[in-house]
């Protein structure tokens, strides 16, 4: 059992920081089908598009965009950094995947300046960076045979539906503009206070975000706060569950079984209320038998949710740490 927010630092989080040191990178790929490169932005001739021209590239960094295809047909958007702002690109620089998480895409680890993102930092400090973004946000919404709208156009037809989200975002922006609301106040009422964020980078999130997920994947995040169980997507009876897992519940997913000899750097804030102390804590219980010298835990008492991806001064306070952790498990 694991106590409710657990699962939003294990599961759930609304901005996950989820670190990942591949070595090698290449079985990313081959497990999950074709992984094709879809352009080479920063070269000349080639087409720009996407997080690449909009965060990377127009910050003087070489970015790749790559389509990844699953192997039940959805085509995935995967950039890659592959060297620095001042080059310096080659085959030892060791790869960090950055992954993303619930309502949000790949664009998080780039909503700040160069200085104070973690995939630039990286990418500066000699890391080959990858991002990803999963299915049915902004740049990972196709398929082999399917159109994401079809269904939907049939259902409600043109005038009812608007895949791109442009009254939304045209609303929430005017809205923004409005006097006497405050949007910098958005965030905060999904994540608790955060005490590091800058207005422009607040602007930024309200532009770009919340991304789509599908109801069903909010449905299983769902079953998890409520059930207080890190587990597989419960279908409701067991019968359907037996068909689906060879038994009548959902299988959960014990973390105790994580290897303990597997690299783990885990942050947390005093302030976050998503993730929050209490039960950061019981996850660290429960990875007490991990090998110390392969988990690196940092609390910043200040912090909250959305600091440690967004944070004006992450740079100083976690970033350094991160690198530091990478390089002593490289």
């Amino acid at each position: 059992m694991v106590a409710n927010s657990l699962l939003n630092l294990a599961f759930l989080s609304f901005y996950s920081a989820s670190l990942l040191l591949l070595l090698p990178f290449q079985p990313f790929a081959a497990s999950r089908g074709p992984f094709l490169p879809k352009y080479d932005a920063g070269n000349a001739g080639l087409p720009l598009s996407g997080i690449c021209s909009a965060a990377v590239t127009i910050n003087g960094y070489k970015c790749q965009e790559f389509d990844v295809t699953t192997d039940d047909g959805y085509i995935l958007s995967v950039l890659r950094i592959p060297e620095g702002r001042a080059g310096g690109g080659g085959a030892n620089r060791p790869p960090v995947l950055l992954q993303h998480g619930l309502l949000v895409d790949g664009m998080s680890w780039l909503m700040n300046p160069p200085e104070e993102s973690l995939a630039l930092i990286l990418a500066d400090n000699g890391f080959d960076v990858w991002i990803s973004s999963v299915r049915g946000t902004q740049f990972s919404r196709r398929h082999l045979t399917l159109d994401p709208s079809n269904s939907i156009l049939e259902t409600y037809g043109p005038p009812e539906f608007n895949p791109r989200g442009e009254a939304e975002a045209t609303f929430i922006e005017s809205l923004c503009a409005y006097p006497g609301v405050d949007c910098y106040k958005f965030l905060p009422a999904f994540t608790g206070n955060n005490c590091c964020l800058n207005a422009s980078t607040a602007e930024t999130f309200v532009k770009h975000n919340p991304q789509p997920t599908s109801t069903k994947n909010l449905v299983h995040f769902s079953q998890a706060v409520r059930s207080g169980v890190v587990s597989k997507y419960d279908y409701g009876n067991g019968y359907a569950n037996t068909e689906h897992y060879g038994v009548p519940s959902p299988p959960v997913h014990d973390l105790s079984k994580i290897p303990h000899d597997f690299p783990l750097y885990l942050g947390y804030g005093g302030q976050d209320a998503l993730s929050d102390v209490p039960d950061v804590l019981r996850l660290l219980d429960v990875l007490k038998p991990h090998d110390q010298d392969k988990i690196k835990v940092q609390y910043v008492e200040q912090y909250g949710h959305v600091d440690f991806i967004m944070g004006v001064d992450a740079k100083d306070l976690v970033y350094g740490e991160i690198l530091d952790f990478f390089r002593a498990h490289n």
